[in-house]
């Protein structure tokens, strides 16, 4: 199997802010691809606290009306070494109720026979 030599994106995930209590909810039940590149749009009136590990950390926040990217390829070490979002793992957010929604995209490159 090797690396194609061609990006594709996984589904939009979509979470409206007016069901937030404050607490970690699920934003992403797990990526269906191991994604070099995430984005995250906070289009609401909150700020979004992000955790990557099931809730348990506060890894990144979001203001509202703002959006964070994440190239793991550019951070990747050694330099030219493979960085990926593993393909299963769940994105938590946490906020108040708002007013708007929070998007999630992230893109992959798939694999050849």
């Amino acid at each position: 199997m090797y690396l194609k030599n061609t990006v594709k994106a996984i589904p939009l995930t979509v979470l409206n802010t007016n069901t937030l209590t404050g607490v970690y909810v699920l934003l992403s039940a797990g990526l269906p691809q191991p994604c070099f590149y995430l984005r995250i749009y906070n289009a609401s009136t909150v700020g979004l606290t992000i955790s990557y590990d099931n809730g348990t950390t506060d890894h990144d926040f979001i203001p509202p009306a703002t959006t964070i990217a994440i190239n793991a390829q550019t951070n990747s070490q050694p330099n030219n070494q493979v960085a990926l979002f593993a393909k299963g793992q769940s994105i938590f957010i946490k906020g108040t109720v708002g007013v708007g929604s929070v998007y999630l995209t992230g893109y992959f490159q798939p694999v050849g026979a």
